[in-house]
């Protein structure tokens, strides 16, 4: 079974184009590593973006967390912040169609 995570990350002010921009290229890199079935992210009111993304299953969601696009995005993100913190993150388990 696949594993979906879920991250909610709070934009600074005035930072939207910057954090948008860096979401585009983690997101364009995600999709291309082995074990992704699906990245995006969505644009929430208030300021608040949710990245939702689909592994084939938890060994290729920790290979995610150690590729040089993930690591090279925190590291762009401490040197120059566009978020109020740390992304809060969870996790999803499909259930099926839904009638």
């Amino acid at each position: 079974m696949s594993l979906v995570r879920i991250n909610r990350l709070r934009c600074l002010a005035g930072r939207e184009d910057v954090l948008e921009s860096r979401l585009a290229q983690a997101q364009d890199a995600a999709q291309r590593e082995r074990g992704c079935i699906g990245y995006r992210w969505l644009r929430l009111s208030g300021g608040d973006y949710l990245g939702i993304s689909e592994w084939a299953d938890e060994a290729a969601w920790t290979a995610h967390l150690a590729s040089p696009a993930f690591k090279h995005f925190f590291a762009l993100e401490q040197a120059s912040p566009c978020t109020a913190g740390p992304p809060e993150h969870d996790s999803a388990t499909d259930i099926g169609a839904m009638p």
